[in-house]
């Protein structure tokens, strides 16, 4: 009988102990879940009525375009969509200058002379493309786009659910921006690439915060001076060379915001 009470009473003190630190636990990851999802929601918020059309965006000297990725040396889909919507931006008049930036860390891995090649072979004067091959993250990128280029306003272009991050952070560094989407390459899209992004912004607010150096700085260029002096020698393109709003070379028509099923994007943010 005592032996049955003894145990009953261990069980109870066990509960007890469980269902307290059961409360922490919830309580905890409520906080963690209410962190991590701040700096999106502000980010989405404050990049409000920042994102154009190529057709509505101001005209601005230089659009920074963000890398996407390369395979065997030629762009990803998602990449090939935003060097598109550069090239757009470009044979419009928007932009005078396209600023690549991208991932060049190894010899064999060269994102920014794709890149370029791409967009060179679609219209674009070799002139007016300058490359970054240390546009490692979207940090890196806004960084080096002010202290490397001198770049202090750019058209940035990226996909909807990058944007964002992107307006955020070059905005934070002192690089006054809007936004243009690029079309999405396909009608199905991962849920996975908005879970990784909630995490990026999550580590892009840390590195604002730190004011963290890039991974590589290096010394000051003037290429983008360098290419905006020539520009008007390079820009008077034939009528016939512009690429009609919501035409692309593969034909499929250009949205407003790459995300369809799952967009953060309502439609009242885009002018």
């Amino acid at each position: 009988m005592r032996m049955a009470y003894v145990m009953h009473g261990k069980i109870s003190a066990f509960y007890y102990w469980t269902r307290r630190r059961l409360r922490w636990i919830v309580l905890s990851a409520c906080s963690l879940g209410l962190l991590i999802s701040a700096a999106p929601i502000y980010a989405v918020l404050a990049s409000r009525g920042e994102v154009y059309t190529v057709s509505s965006v101001p005209a601005h000297d230089v659009a920074l375009v963000f890398g996407a990725g390369i395979s065997k040396g030629v762009p990803t889909p998602y990449l090939a969509s935003r060097l598109r919507t550069a090239i757009q931006l470009y044979k419009q008049g928007r932009v005078r200058v396209l600023l690549m930036s991208g991932d060049n860390s190894t010899a064999r891995y060269d994102e920014p002379s794709a890149m370029k090649k791409y967009v060179v072979t679609h219209g674009v004067p070799a002139s007016a493309v300058v490359l970054d091959y240390a546009g490692f993250d979207t940090y890196d990128t806004c960084y080096r786009a002010r202290d490397i280029f001198g770049v202090k306003s750019a058209v940035l272009v990226s996909h909807g659910y990058h944007l964002p991050r992107a307006l955020l952070t070059c905005n934070a560094l002192g690089v006054k921006s809007v936004g243009v989407s690029a079309s999405q390459p396909s009608s199905s899209y991962s849920k996975s690439y908005l879970a990784r992004e909630v995490l990026s912004l999550n580590k892009a607010v840390v590195q604002m915060v730190l004011r963290m150096k890039p991974k590589i700085l290096g010394p000051k260029e003037n290429t983008v001076t360098a290419a905006l002096a020539v520009w008007p020698l390079t820009a008077r393109l034939p009528e016939t060379e512009l690429i009609p709003v919501g035409v692309l070379d593969n034909k499929l028509p250009i949205t407003p915001w790459p995300i369809a099923r799952f967009s953060i994007w309502p439609d009242a943010f885009i002018r």
